[in-house]
This record gives C-alpha cells, structure tokens and sequence, in this order.
C-alpha cells in the first residue's frame, strides 16, 4: 500500500557550548585517530599539543581543533568510561537516521550516492555530499574504500546523543515551540517521507486545480454533445482548453518533478511514464 506521508518542521537549533581547553599532561580520546586514551605533551617545535602512537605524531591546538577553521575538535578528555566503540554500531542503509558529529550537531539522512557512480551512503551537508561505507566509516571520494580506524556515523538514538553531546560539548536546549508531527502511517508501513506542510498544500493545490479544469472540460464537451454552441464558439472554446491543459501539463509535471525527489529513495522509487 502506499506510504502515508509526515509533516514537521524543525524549529530546534541546538547550542553548542564553549569548547574545552586542553594542556599538556592531558588524557584524551580522538575517534579519528583510534579507541585508545592518548597523553598529551607540548609540542614545543611547533608550539601546541601533540600525541604519539604507531610511529606518528598528532598535533592540535589547545582546543582540541587541529586548525582554528575546523568547525569541531578532534581530541576530547576522556570525561566518560569509553566512546562510542565501532563495534557496537549497527551497519547502516539508505533512508538511515543518523548523527556525524564531525559535520554538525543535526541528524542526516542518509541515501545512495546521488551520481550514482558508486556503491556507498551518502549525506549532504552545506552543499556537498559526503561519502561512507555500510559500516559508517568515511570513505573520500577519490577512494573505494575507507582509510579510517574509527566509524564517523552512529544511529540517532538517544544514548548516542547522550555520549556526542558529553564529548562534543553540545548542551540540550528545549525548543520555544515542539515540532508538530501529523503521523498518517498504517500499521503496515516500514517508511516515512517528511516534508513540509508548505509542500503538501503546494501538491494539494495543484490537484485541486487539475480537477477544476478536468471538470470544465467536461462541461465543455457535454455542451458540445447537445450541440448547445456553435461551430465558432466550439473552435474558441477549443484554442482556449488547448492553451490550459498545456499549462496545466506543466504545472503537474513540475510537480511531480519534486515529489520524485523524496520518493525515489523509498522502495517504491519515483513516478514515470
């Protein structure tokens, strides 16, 4: 049966807290690097903090930050028991809900990649699409596969948020106004398609619309039957049905042109001819 389609809008921006500061001495964690708690020293050649392990040397800033335009850190004081192991996480798939907290606090959703070239998840994120493997490692794109130790997606659940908020430094804010969700699913359905109230009532509109001028027409053709005009005001009536169904032939497949969107990454896949 069809899927029934979700209606929010997302008024919730989280706050991101001051970030911590890191010194020398420091136990830290960086997922990016390995599972492992690393020591910090003072990197006194380059002038900041740095740690070594396997024969390589990682160095940042004392905010964690490998370079002050980094948007997020990359090492945290290891404040909680362990991180989020790679281990624990679940393989992952299109339509997926998930955090990346190297990108932004919000969740993604994630899908194939939208070229098509490749066989990997991705998410877009400021205008660019970022890649990664069922496992949710990163994998760039120039790459096949990951060079990571450490997964960069995890399943928006709630004890995820928990341990990403307590390393990242994100604090919780309750929303002015919750987000009102109008759920029309069956009991049967296995997916969801959010979109806008602004979006749905754009698509109801164009219906409507349609089914006005689908019932003109039909007037029109009836008049014609009973022979109740004349050949003349036939052919104007005709020009004038001929200029709307061609509008309205544009309007429909624009409009469908953006419902294909979302519903081409559903099981159903988008509406053709």
């Amino acid at each position: 049966m069809p899927k029934s389609i979700n209606t929010s809008k997302n008024t919730t921006t989280p706050k991101i807290a001051s970030l911590a500061k890191f010194k020398a001495g420091d136990a830290v964690v960086c997922p990016s690097v390995g599972n492992g708690i690393y020591k910090l020293y003072a990197d006194k050649e380059y002038g900041c903090l740095a740690f070594t392990t396997n024969g390589e040397t990682y160095r940042y800033r004392d905010d964690g930050k490998v370079s002050r335009d980094d948007l997020l850190p990359e090492i945290f004081h290891n404040t909680i028991p362990t991180f989020i192991p790679a281990a624990s996480q679940t393989t992952f798939d299109i339509g997926n809900v998930v955090l990346c907290p190297s990108l932004s606090s919000q969740p993604f959703v994630l899908t194939a990649d939208p070229y098509g070239n490749r066989n990997v998840l991705a998410l877009e994120f400021d205008g660019s699409y970022f890649y990664y493997d069922d496992k949710g490692f990163f994998v760039s794109a120039n790459d096949s596969e990951t060079g990571d130790f450490q997964p960069s997606l995890y399943h928006n659940t709630p004890s995820n948020q928990l341990a990403i908020d307590t390393l990242y430094g994100n604090t919780p804010t309750i929303p002015s106004s919750q987000c009102k969700v109008i759920d029309a699913t069956e009991a049967d359905d296995n997916e969801v398609v959010l979109i806008s109230p602004c979006m749905l009532s754009d698509a109801a509109c164009d219906v409507f619309g349609a089914a006005e001028v689908m019932y003109d027409i039909g007037q029109l053709l009836n008049l014609i039957y009973r022979e109740d005009i004349s050949s003349n005001q036939v052919k104007s009536m005709a020009r004038l049905v001929h200029d709307t169904t061609d509008r309205w032939h544009s309007i429909l497949n624009h409009r469908l042109d953006t419902l294909n969107k979302p519903l081409e990454q559903t099981g159903f896949g988008k509406v053709e001819g």
